[in-house]
């Protein structure tokens, strides 16, 4: 297996954007595109990368910004993906983005395909689990790929270095986030690596011995 990635904080609340990518393929995902599509863009180009397409870990405006800029900017169609129970929020980010004082008319590109729980997605012959863990909203997912070293976690705003999604957002619920994380996170390889939405990357291992929701 030869996947990497690289993690790119962008925009105001500082995202976690991923470039996931085959080595030797030179395909890749972009997970979260939040702001910034110059940064995001640069990178790619760097690396001499293929976008595949860019999946949503969920539909709130600071995971999206930039979604649609890089769609149009793509020399060729890339697929958008999304679970279809944050499609209300996709349609709604101006008022979102209004509730945390930031103008902003987005303009969110269509999506092409809507995620499902356990639904396998490809990166050349590497293979994406979609865990569909609601709570911080009602359509956030969680993506898990088996790699050689060390397993990975794309987690977008479910858990986090200590902590777990807000769950005072359009569509959250605490009692869905806990069952989410304990029953289809935390069951995951200790030794799975995670990247947040936002902060430092953790591990099944870190969070199971200090985070103070699970202990």
């Amino acid at each position: 297996m030869s996947l990497s990635y690289q993690v790119i904080p962008v925009g105001e609340l500082q995202c976690n954007c991923v470039i996931l990518f085959d080595e030797k393929s030179k395909e890749c995902f972009i997970f979260d595109p939040g702001d910034e599509k110059e940064k995001i863009l640069d990178i790619v180009k760097k690396l001499s990368l293929k976008i595949n397409g860019i999946i949503h870990t969920h539909a709130h405006f600071d995971h999206v910004m930039a979604s649609s800029q890089i769609v149009k900017e793509a020399k060729s169609d890339i697929s958008v993906y999304l679970h279809t129970e944050d499609k209300k929020l996709w349609e709604n980010q101006e008022m979102q983005s209004a509730s945390f004082g930031l103008n902003s008319s987005l303009d969110t590109p269509k999506v092409t395909h809507w995620l499902k729980d356990n639904q396998e997605l490809k990166l050349a012959e590497n293979k994406i689990k979609v865990i569909h863990t609601p709570g911080h909203s009602p359509g956030s997912c969680c993506f898990y790929i088996e790699r050689d070293e060390n397993p990975l976690l794309i987690s977008g705003d479910t858990v986090f270095f200590g902590s777990i999604g807000r769950t005072d957002l359009w569509g959250g619920d605490m009692e869905q986030i806990m069952k989410s994380i304990k029953t289809k996170i935390l069951i995951l390889p200790n030794e799975t690596e995670i990247i947040p939405g936002h902060g430092p990357s953790t591990s099944i291992k870190n969070e199971k011995g200090h985070n103070p929701f699970f202990i």
